[in-house]
Order: structure tokens, then sequence, then C-alpha cells
């Protein structure tokens, strides 16, 4: 599978009744480089990292996620995106367990996919994995 990837970060509201305190700071995505095997599930393909800052009585609410698929040679090799959130980057190395799940797509599209979803973050770092079931006939070499 080759690899061109983009994502964007959608923040809505505040999880405080007060002006919060909260201010995006950075994020970056990182490749996993696991292997990947055909007909696998739960493929670890990219580590997205927030940053956030501010008082840590507050949170932001995350509204969505939003993804493409571009680079992946047939769209069809991918039969399902989940997201998944992550209290530390350690845990990268880890199953990842389905409490963690914040969402799945079926046969995700080019462009456009979104996790929506009601997690409220407070200042620090933030990991999400973005996993692909894959289909058995795909080539991953």
């Amino acid at each position: 599978m080759s690899s061109n990837w983009s994502f964007a970060i959608c923040f809505f509201g505040f999880g405080s009744q007060l002006k919060a305190q909260i201010s995006y700071d950075s994020s970056f995505v990182v490749q996993v480089t696991d292997s990947l095997f055909s007909g696998q599930k739960e493929a670890k393909i990219l580590q997205l990292v927030v940053e956030l800052s501010g008082n840590n009585t507050d949170s932001t609410k995350l509204k969505d996620i939003i993804f493409a698929t571009r680079g992946t040679g047939k769209r069809s090799d991918i039969l399902n995106a989940s997201l998944f959130y992550l209290d530390s980057n350690s845990m990268l190395s880890q199953a990842l367990k389905s409490d963690d799940k914040i969402g799945d797509l079926a046969f995700p599209k080019a462009t456009g996919n979104s996790f929506n979803d009601s997690l409220y973050l407070k200042p620090g770092t933030h990991h999400f994995i973005l996993t692909y079931d894959l289909d058995y006939s795909i080539d991953v070499n």
C-alpha cells in the first residue's frame, strides 16, 4: 500500500459553561510501520497526535476527525476503517481494545470520511490510531 494521507481535526464548543481556556497547539501524523497482511483486521495505519494547552479544569469537545484514503491503490482494498483513542503513545505497541474505539466506517471513500464523536479533551497530548480492515485480495508489498 502506498501512502498519501490527509486529516482534518474539528473542535466544537467547550466542556465548561465559562469561557474555556483551551487552545489547539499542534498536531502531526505518523505512518505506522508494522507489517501488514492480506485479510488483516484493525491494521494500524496512522497515528494522529494532537497537542492542546490550557487550564486543566476545562475541556474542549472533539467534533470530528476527517480523513482521506487516497494513495491506497484500490479503495476496495479497505473494507472498514476504525479510529481509536489511546491514553498514551506507549499504547501503540499494545493490542487495541474495543472500549477505545471512537467509530467505524465501512468501505471508506477517497475523501471526506468523518468520525463524529462527543469526546471531551483536556490539555495535553492525545493519541489517535486509524486502522483498516484489509481485503484478502490486497497486495501489501
